[in-house]
């Protein structure tokens, strides 16, 4: 009797450590592609404003001056997508569109990230 519960036991241990193990091994690394852009075309640049007023060209701080600079200097065939924060009110990303349109030297859209508004 003793050696059946003991067995019983020992099984029902392995059988929750194998399901509460699975999820571990189940789990992969999220893929992450780098879209490529054909040959002759640019990936456009990604310019967030921050609801602090910091700016993100793709992802990394960039300060205003080093970014009136890169605008102006560097033409890029696939424009510029202004994703504004959801923080700032309207007047401000009305006027921070205005600023990238009057220092850029290529076209300038407002965007969004994709996903529910």
């Amino acid at each position: 009797m003793t050696f059946r519960i003991l067995a019983i036991t020992a099984l029902n241990l392995i059988a929750l450590s194998a399901v509460a193990a699975l999820p571990v091994a189940l789990r992969q690394p999220e893929p992450r592609h780098r879209a490529v852009a054909p040959q002759g075309l640019q990936p456009a640049w990604f310019l967030v404003r921050a609801a602090s007023g910091s700016w993100y060209l793709n992802g990394a701080a960039i300060n205003e001056g080093a970014l009136m600079a890169q605008l102006r200097a560097t033409s890029n065939q696939g424009g510029v997508r202004f994703l504004p924060s959801d923080a700032r009110s309207s007047a401000q990303v009305s006027s921070d569109l205005a600023w990238l349109r009057r220092h850029s030297r290529q076209p300038v859209w407002i965007d969004r990230l994709p996903g529910p508004l």
